[in-house]
């Protein structure tokens, strides 16, 4: 029996695959191998951007973690221990709203939870007051332990729930991420309460279509519905496109590509018997398999994600309890190829889940997985074959390159005489450089004399970082630079005068 992980979206194709042939696709490269510093993030999550930055989500057992980057490769912590809440073991970012703040949702038995920032900076975050009281699984009980799904047609979102319970899964809509209204349920809309996931798709053509796992062997379910608002639960509006699996019933779940890709959409299928399935329509009407089932592989049991870069590609990643999740991509839907680089988990086969993100990042693709084995990963793949920037090299525009040169080093550079004297009052930023020992997190921490604490940060490195912060609200003084991490434990005077 595969453990299914939290998170959908899938597309596969049909028999005219070349089986076992590899892209030449251009260089996967490593952000993170080890859970930015903590074994415990077993999964990470690729997210939205917003405001120039990239987010990226997390699994941990006492609560997921939210991470960004506003270049792309080195990451600093947004916030950690599950907003506070150590039940809410993942955190996952959604794409960008229409209505401007930045948007996550949580696992939680007690209820999943949707939070909100206006920045995603630390200490932003707050919990959305769905429909002004309730909290907890969209309607104020416990059923709704997870969201799934991220559907956006014009200013209005569908999200789908994990619900066991009575109901099922169940459809949600809102115009502003605060007011939602229930729109479907498994035991009413889609027949019975053993559809216990809903996943939305896109809108395709005037329908919104939405894939579901269906426990016990039944098969998964496809549906759609031509009005895109204004239903109760009680409509009945949702039609049934596939029933019982694309005709097998160990096609437990159907995620579906967020986009359409060459005027065709893609759902993968979850099937731990034959391996993974892919199928494409072209009328929302007829469907037909694009792959073989696995990818020529039955340990290929999963279609985790899809993406459409823009590079005349569509990707699929897979989970493979055996050998290693892989990335997988087709120019015309039809013919598959592994992605170079992406064999056997990235070359660890305890990475048995590969999650993509669902957009790009300054023309970068972004893979995250799942390892419990040392934390998981997270890959960026320029789609223009470019590698990605070091943060530990001179960028252009930068008068100097990271000045922390030997392990276990910090240096505080961050002023116009580099003496640690900072004037806020001409621009000077407070920056210090470190450089450890071995990856890991590193936090910067600034006190006042008093021991007062006025600024801290925590970044991820492969190898050494910069901190960089404009005190603008700090009065004149002696200050202290804590910097902690792998192999760091050391302090400097920093000396801010105006």
């Amino acid at each position: 029996m595969k453990t299914r992980l939290l998170l959908a979206g899938a597309i596969c194709s049909f028999l005219i695959l070349l089986s076992g042939t590899t892209a030449n696709a251009a260089t996967w490269y490593p952000l993170t191998t080890n859970g930015f510093g903590d074994e415990y993030n077993e999964t990470v999550y690729p997210g939205g951007v917003f405001n120039d930055m990239i987010f990226i989500g997390t699994n941990h057992p006492y609560g997921g973690e939210i991470w960004y980057s506003s270049e792309g490769s080195s990451f600093s912590l947004s916030t950690e221990g599950g907003m506070g809440d150590s039940a809410n073991m993942t955190v996952q970012v959604m794409p960008e709203a229409p209505w401007g703040d930045l948007f996550a949702h949580t696992y939680n038995n007690n209820g999943a939870e949707i939070w909100k920032s206006e920045t995603g900076l630390p200490g932003s975050w707050t919990q959305v007051q769905v429909n002004g009281s309730s909290y907890n699984g969209l309607d104020g009980g416990t059923d709704n332990v997870a969201l799934w799904g991220w559907s956006n047609d014009d200013g209005t979102v569908f999200m789908g729930t994990e619900n066991n319970g009575t109901n099922g899964c169940e459809v949600w809509y809102t115009p502003d991420g605060i007011n939602w209204t229930r729109n479907a349920t498994g035991s009413v809309d889609f027949g019975c309460n053993s559809h216990t996931i809903a996943i939305p798709g896109p809108v395709f053509g005037t329908r919104i279509f939405c894939g579901t796992f269906r426990s016990y062997n039944y098969g998964s379910s496809l549906f759609c519905r031509d009005e895109l608002v204004g239903a109760t639960v009680y409509s009945s509006d949702w039609t049934t496109k596939d029933t019982g699996g694309f005709g097998d019933t160990n096609n437990d779940q159907v995620i579906l590509s967020p986009q359409s890709f060459g005027d065709q959409l893609y759902a993968g299928t979850m099937n731990d018997d034959t391996g993974c399935e892919i199928w494409r329509t072209e009328d929302g009407e007829t469907w037909e398999q694009v792959n073989e089932d696995g990818f020529g592989d039955p340990n290929n049991w999963e279609i985790t994600s899809f993406c459409i870069p823009g590079d005349g590609y569509i990707y699929a990643a897979t989970s493979n309890s055996s050998t290693g999740g892989e990335i997988w991509r087709s120019e015309d839907g039809e013919t598959w190829e592994k992605v170079e680089g992406t064999e056997g988990g990235f070359g660890d086969a305890h990475n048995t889940s590969v999650y993509l993100s669902m957009g790009t990042y300054n023309d970068h693709m972004y893979a995250g997985t799942h390892n419990y084995n040392g934390g998981g990963h997270l890959y960026m793949m320029s789609i223009e074959g470019e590698p990605p920037v070091d943060p530990n090299t001179k960028a252009e525009g930068q008068d100097e390159e990271i000045q922390a040169t030997k392990a276990g080093e910090i240096v505080v550079v961050g002023s116009t005489e580099r003496e640690g004297v900072i004037n806020p009052d001409k621009g000077d930023p407070i920056v210090v450089d470190f450089r450890g020992k071995k990856p890991g997190k590193y936090t910067l921490r600034i006190f006042t004399m008093l021991g007062e604490l006025v600024y801290d940060e925590t970044k991820s490195s492969i190898s050494g970082g910069r901190f960089s912060w404009i005190p603008k609200n700090l009065a004149s003084g002696i200050y202290i630079a804590h910097v902690e991490g792998p192999g760091l434990n050391i302090q400097k005077k920093i000396a801010i005068i105006r």
